[in-house]
């Protein structure tokens, strides 16, 4: 499998670019080889090594007094001083000093010349009196893979992706191993890292014949040029996981290596200083037999023209490697490791054979009776995989979360700007009374204030620790308020409290989406929508869009989108300053804006079919959305646009229309609904228990439609269902999405004019003609409380921030905020 949009090995025609123009360095930091790719813009370019010019790195080092020389540079000073060579120092990486050299580079000390590329470091100095580590190598050959890429692009490197074996515990200082690595890689310059463990860069390698697929077990069998790794890994879309992994680091193509020099030289004779001056040499030849016993039965060893050349063969060598144990140690891993983790060999969809060793015939007949999978590179799929793996970074962004649907974030408008917590006068967990103190702060003056909330609730987070400064624009908690029907001893009442006073006349109103502002028209046909705060009762702004405006909703507390008979317009707050930001020649006979704030759209005839628009930040869509139903105004959308309701006053069925996970439900004279915000449910007035019997029953047809938006208030009322004769909608219909018959709850006063569900979707206030609004519990449809016979009436309810307070708006404009006389 590869990550989304990511494609292995060699970037594909039309791969998508990194948008930041980002180049990532990938190194698969082997323990006899190191390989190196370069990302540039989604093309691969490998790193080969300068003096051989070979893909792979040898991981060699050799120490100078004032710098290390890592690769092929360094293998050809072996000879002159052999103490100082350092080779397969990966496995001792965590084990402290493995060399007694010490080495001191003064800062600008390069010998008389420029750096080496194969030089570190190539600038600075390590302290003097220090032991050379493992790190210390590993940086040297980092950094120097980092100068050779650097002068390829011609630009600085500052992204390392790097791999590491499947035991090492990314991210935790206590294991030594990794905490050495990334000093290492910090130590070579480079600025943002990122760890993937080989076995699962393995697993995102591209595979030659069909690859395993998501949700299945691999079996990844790395064996390597200087250690055997195993690992089990489940595969899925993005990113592969771990399930365990162990690894023996005394075990690896090295040690076959030894074995095949070992009987040279038997076979050969040499000895003495014969032997010592052909010992470089012969440990390249048995590399050599090595790889070529990969393929051929049998290979002849030319050891220079005094001798005469000896001939291996294959079985020797596959008995030599019995002899050792080699072999068999990786199956007894493997069985332990799959013992540990609970997995049987049957449960795996097969193994996936790594590292240039496992290309020895006698690993695939070891291995007969597992399902293999063999990567199109089997010696670098580990760093081809990770290489897939980089391609999708540009994927791997994150926008800023919101905070749950019932809490409610605190700040505090402090005198000064700026605060330090003393302490805090509630805990978590505690209840809080409408105007309690939560924490006491210090100004920078040295005086000492009280915070205290705005609303009834419960305080859930404390975002600052004491002694912290803060910001008067910060969270400093969070309070989960108190939901309006959460008394226990019988129905609870609900009390007026902060009032916005009226304008009148007034045009249409809207309350914002985390229910803190209040829009309106300052009067019928009027230029101007004046915003106020829904919680202090102050004027914020007064916009004007030039035309009378018909309709007006606030996807948030800083945006509004306008509307008049001609276009649609949006404005948004920047710093406190209102300014228009677009606007589009359409007309709509209806806006609507979903909880969050992430949809805002309206609908229009202008189209044929009827066409659903959306409004972003950037502009107007206008086909978000076609349906050819005869709806008279848009309800109600839940959440993920899974559910979406209408009004169709024209129709004789109740009409559900399905593509998908959406659902397009048209309701027949039904006046109002709602959606549940976590179910999407939907909840409608009604005027009998069997009125969709009195509709024909419900059917299924196709809706093409693939917005997404969760509705959270539109708009105007539908057409009273008067008209059609028909009793008043005392009934709460209730449908779920997978039901296909609605179900009844008589409520036993009507009619039920307007609905509106809680943010944490556990209540529903239904209004009550436009005089009364009572409160239900979703859970079982019981009344909790209600706010009695009201002596003025409202146009729109809409839940605050949070659930625990409920905003009515009355016809003249006036607003007051509702709560629950009793809070504990």
């Amino acid at each position: 499998m590869t990550p989304p949009h990511a494609q292995p090995g060699a970037a594909a025609a039309g791969q998508a670019a990194d948008p930041t123009g980002e180049h990532i360095l990938v190194v698969d930091l082997g323990t006899t080889m190191t390989t190196a790719t370069l990302l540039m813009g989604g093309e691969a370019q490998p790193i080969p090594e300068p003096v051989a010019g070979a893909r792979s790195w040898p991981s060699y080092a050799f120490v100078e007094p004032h710098e290390i020389v890592v690769g092929e540079l360094a293998d050809g000073r072996r000879r002159n001083d052999p103490l100082r060579f350092r080779a397969e120092f990966k496995r001792r990486l965590g084990g402290g000093a493995i060399s007694r050299e010490y080495i001191e580079f003064p800062a600008g000390d390069h010998r008389g010349g420029p750096p080496h590329p194969s030089s570190f470091p190539p600038g600075g100095t390590v302290p003097a009196g220090r032991h050379v580590t493992a790190g210390d190598l590993s940086a040297a050959l980092l950094s120097a893979i980092r100068t050779e890429a650097e002068r390829l692009a011609e630009t600085a490197i500052d992204r390392l992706l790097v791999t590491c074996p499947g035991d090492f515990a990314i991210g935790n200082p206590d294991d030594q191993r990794w905490a050495e690595l990334d000093d290492a890689c910090r130590a070579a310059g480079f600025r943002d890292i990122e760890y993937l463990h080989e076995p699962v860069a393995a697993a995102f390698a591209p595979i030659s014949g069909r690859p395993p697929v998501p949700g299945q077990l691999l079996l990844v069998y790395d064996f390597g040029g200087g250690t055997f790794d195993a690992a089990v890994v489940r595969i899925s879309e993005d990113h592969h996981h771990v399930i365990a992994a162990d690894s023996l680091p005394d075990c690896g193509g090295a040690d076959v290596d030894a074995l095949i020099l070992q009987e040279i030289v038997g076979m050969s004779g040499l000895e003495g200083q014969a032997l010592h001056r052909a010992e470089s040499a012969l440990r390249i030849a048995a590399r050599d037999v090595k790889h070529q016993l990969s393929s051929d039965p049998s290979c002849l060893v030319d050891l220079g023209p005094l001798h005469e050349g000896i001939r291996l063969t294959r079985d020797r060598l596959e008995e030599l490697v019995h002899q050792s144990g080699l072999l068999e140690r990786t199956l007894i891993l493997v069985d332990k490791l799959l013992d540990e983790c609970g997995v049987s060999r049957e449960a795996l969809a097969g193994v996936l054979l790594v590292g240039g060793t496992s290309r020895m015939p006698m690993v695939t007949q070891l291995l007969a009776s597992f399902t293999q999978f063999r990567p199109m590179d089997i010696g670098c799929a580990v760093v081809d995989g990770a290489t897939a793996w980089a391609r999708s970074a540009p994927t791997r962004t994150l926008l800023p979360g919101r905070p749950a649907p019932d809490l409610v974030p605190l700040c505090w408008p402090l005198p000064q700007g700026r605060a330090t917590l003393s302490r805090w006068l509630a805990q978590p967990g505690e209840r809080l009374a409408d105007g309690a103190p939560v924490a006491r702060v210090s100004l920078p003056d040295g005086t000492l204030w009280d915070l205290r909330t705005h609303m009834p609730g419960t305080l859930v987070h404390q975002h600052r620790r004491q002694g912290e400064s803060f910001a008067s624009e910060d969270w400093l908690a969070s309070v989960r308020a108190a939901p309006l029907g959460a008394a226990e001893d019988g129905l609870r009442i609900l009390r007026p409290g902060m009032r916005v006073p009226a304008t009148k006349p007034c045009g249409p109103v809207a309350v914002s989406t985390d229910g803190t502002r209040l829009a309106r028209v300052v009067a019928p046909g009027a230029r101007d929508v004046e915003i106020l705060s829904l919680e202090s009762g102050e004027p914020i702004t007064v916009i004007r869009m030039g035309q009378p405006v018909t309709h007006v909703v606030m996807p948030g507390p800083d945006c509004a989108l306008l509307a008049s008979s001609e276009k649609v317009q949006r404005w948004a707050s920047t710093s406190g300053v209102w300014k228009p930001t677009w606007e589009t020649g359409v007309t709509v006979k209806a806006l609507m804006t979903d909880r969050d704030g992430s949809f805002a759209g309206g609908i229009s005839d202008h189209y044929q079919p009827t066409t659903l628009g959306s409004a972003t930040s950037e502009g107007w869509d206008p086909a978000r959305a076609h349906f050819n139903q005869g709806s008279g105004a848009w309800l109600a959308v839940g959440p993920g646009g899974r559910t979406v309701v209408a009004a169709g006053t024209g129709r004789s069925e109740l009409l559900r229309e399905q593509s998908g996970s959406h659902h397009l439900v048209v309701l027949p004279y039904a006046i109002c609904a709602t959606v549940a915000p976590v179910s999407g449910t939907v909840y409608f007035s009604a005027p009998s228990e069997d009125f969709h019997k009195r509709l024909g029953a419900i059917r299924s047809s196709t809706w093409g439609s693939r917005y997404r938006t969760m509705l959270w208030s539109l708009q105007g009322a539908v057409d009273s269902a008067m008209t059609e004769n028909l009793p008043h909608p005392t009934y709460l219909g209730v449908l779920s999405r997978k039901a296909t018959v609605p179900r009844y709850h008589d409520l036993g006063v009507g009619p039920v004019t307007q609905l509106a569900c809680d943010p944490s979707g556990r209540f529903i206030a239904a209004g009550i003609g436009s005089r009364m609004v009572v409160i239900l519990r979703i859970q079982d449809l019981q009344v909790v409380a209600t706010t009695g016979w009201l002596a003025e009436e409202f146009v729109r309810l809409a839940f605050c921030h949070g659930g625990g307070r409920l905003a009515l708006v009355a016809k003249d404009g006036s607003a007051t905020v509702w709560a629950a006389a009793d809070t504990q």
